[in-house]
């Protein structure tokens, strides 16, 4: 015999308010998405016994709740020098605003990812702050190993245009930087 209907709304409402919780504190602290999934999972896994209907009603539910929190994020680029720059015309990191084209900043790339922005007052003006939600190295190929499609992590201290992979850069005959490192010394 299946779940008595009354237990069944009471488990699908009890997973709601979870779920509503951790997405305001989402809004508020700015995790990023890793820990969004797994506090989503760890709801989610609560709902094993129940019939499907609940399990799907609650996946809707949060995948609605995603969608909207996720219009505050803003698009990146990370730069060699660890700068970042924006695909939003109306922001001043703008990647057009700093002389870069399209194809320049694709090609320029280390990472590439969403950001929460938190704006905060600090002696009469506002600060911004870059929150890490969900950021990526940019894949291609590794100028050392060859391999394809790898996540692209550092250069090569002999050329900075030659881009290497994870583990290449952890090879101790490889003399490598990691990204936004360029000032630290080798």
């Amino acid at each position: 015999m299946g779940m008595h209907l009354s237990t069944s709304i009471n488990h699908k409402n009890r997973a709601i308010r979870e779920l509503a919780q951790v997405f305001s504190w989402v809004q508020i602290s700015g995790m990023s998405s890793a820990e969004v999934s797994r506090m989503v999972l760890g709801t989610m896994k609560t709902l094993d016994k129940c019939p499907e209907w609940v399990r799907a009603y609650v996946r809707g539910w949060t995948e609605a709740t995603r969608r909207v929190l996720e219009r505050e994020l803003v698009f990146f680029y990370t730069l060699p020098d660890g700068r970042l720059v924006s695909t939003h015309r109306d922001r001043p990191d703008y990647y057009e605003k700093v002389g870069l084209g399209p194809k320049e900043v694709y090609e320029l790339a280390t990472h590439s990812g969403h950001y929460w922005i938190r704006r905060r007052c600090v002696d009469g003006r506002w600060e911004e702050r870059l929150v890490p939600y969900f950021v990526s190295p940019m894949d291609g190929t590794c100028e050392f190993c060859k391999s394809k499609h790898v996540p692209l992590v550092a250069f090569l201290v002999s050329d900075p245009n030659q881009r290497v992979c994870e583990k290449c850069h952890k090879d101790k005959r490889v003399l490598t930087r990691r990204f936004g490192d360029a000032a630290e010394k080798v």
